[in-house]
C-alpha cells in the first residue's frame, strides 16, 4: 500500500510497513526531488532510507497492517526536512550512540550513524516513534566553475 500526497514543496507518503515498499518509495520520490533542479540527492535518500528501515523493522516490526508515514518538505533553497513516523511504541533515542564506531565491522546502530553523519540536525518526539532530520543538499556547480569559484582566465 502506498498513498502519496503532494502539495507545493511537500510530499507525504504513507506506506504499509513492509521492506518491499522501500524501493517503491524511492521511485515515487525521485520525480518530486528532480523538480528542485539539483543533481545529487544521495545524502537525503540515504537518510530517508535508513529512517524508513528503522520505522518498518524496529518500530512496526514489519507488520503490513501498520503504517509508516514520511513527509519531505523543502524548507529553504538547499535544506529539506524529512519526518518519518511509525505506529510502534517508540524507543529511548537518548541511549543511541550515533558516533562513528572505532571498529568498522561493527554493524549495530549503523543506520543512525549514517543518518547522523548526513543530517544537519535530528529531532525525536518524546516517545521516539517520530524522527525529523534536516538535510542540506549540495548546490550544483555551474559549468566552467570549480568548487563554486569562477575558473575562467582572461588574456
Amino acid at each position: 500500500m502506498l498513498d502519496a500526497q503532494e502539495s507545493g514543496d511537500t510530499i507525504v507518503l504513507t506506506i504499509s510497513s513492509e521492506r518491499a515498499m522501500l524501493g517503491t518509495v524511492m521511485e515515487r520520490l525521485t520525480p518530486f526531488l528532480r523538480r528542485f533542479a539539483f543533481s545529487d540527492f544521495s545524502k537525503m535518500k540515504v537518510v530517508l532510507r535508513e529512517l524508513l528501515v528503522n520505522a518498518i523493522e524496529h518500530g512496526n516490526h514489519c507488520g503490513a497492517h501498520r503504517k509508516t508515514t514520511c513527509r519531505i518538505e523543502r524548507v529553504d533553497h538547499l535544506c529539506f526536512r524529512i519526518t518519518v513516523e511509525d505506529e510502534g511504541e517508540g524507543f529511548r533515542h537518548d541511549l543511541i550512540d550515533m558516533s562513528l564506531p572505532l571498529d568498522p565491522r561493527r554493524v549495530e546502530n549503523h543506520g543512525y550513524v549514517l543518518i547522523n553523519a548526513f543530517s544537519d540536525s535530528l529531532q525525536f518526539n518524546d516517545s521516539g516513534n517520530r524522527v525529523t532530520a534536516y538535510v542540506t543538499v549540495a548546490q550544483d556547480i555551474p559549468a566552467g566553475t570549480a568548487k563554486g569559484k569562477n575558473t575562467e582566465t582572461t588574456r
